[in-house]
């Protein structure tokens, strides 16, 4: 039987047609279960067990026969849940992920841009909350970070 990992996005009753209940997994994927047979709840992660039919209209149908939830990591005192970096090299993921839209919208056309938007996304995020005369210079570099100016956006 084969098993997946699934982060609930939505859990949907059954509709007219039959008893079973739909959960849509956080890539939109589409996954029905019998509520007797397990229980899943919007905004958690499991590890599961599903069977496969194909459809008559193509596709494959995927039935949860099994389900349980994954254990969260551990919650500091301060509320926060894991810890602030990650395996990106010691990188708080909000820099990487900065990076990632930046790239996605095309605004870092060269490799050699990323380290600048990097770091000013780091900058940011130690500055933005502190009064201008607590501010930490900003990162030296040969480079300015490019802006739109730079690509006649």
């Amino acid at each position: 039987m084969p098993n997946a990992t699934i982060a609930a996005k939505f859990v949907n009753p059954p509709k007219v047609q039959g008893n079973s209940w739909s959960v849509k997994d956080a890539t939109g994927a589409f996954w029905s279960f019998y509520p007797e047979k397990c229980k899943l709840d919007a905004g958690k992660v499991y590890d599961i067990e599903y069977t496969e039919k194909p459809r008559a209209a193509g596709g494959t149908y995927k039935n949860i026969v099994k389900a349980t939830e994954k254990a969260r990591p551990p919650q500091a005192a301060n509320g926060h849940v894991g810890h602030g970096f990650d395996d990106r090299g010691g990188v708080p993921p909000h820099v990487s992920n900065w990076v990632a839209h930046a790239i996605q919208a095309g605004l870092i056309k060269k490799p050699e841009e990323m380290s600048y938007w990097a770091q000013w996304a780091f900058y940011a995020s130690r500055t933005m909350a502190k009064p201008p005369e607590d501010a930490d210079e900003p990162p030296h570099d040969e480079s300015p970070v490019p802006s739109e100016a730079d690509y006649g956006t």
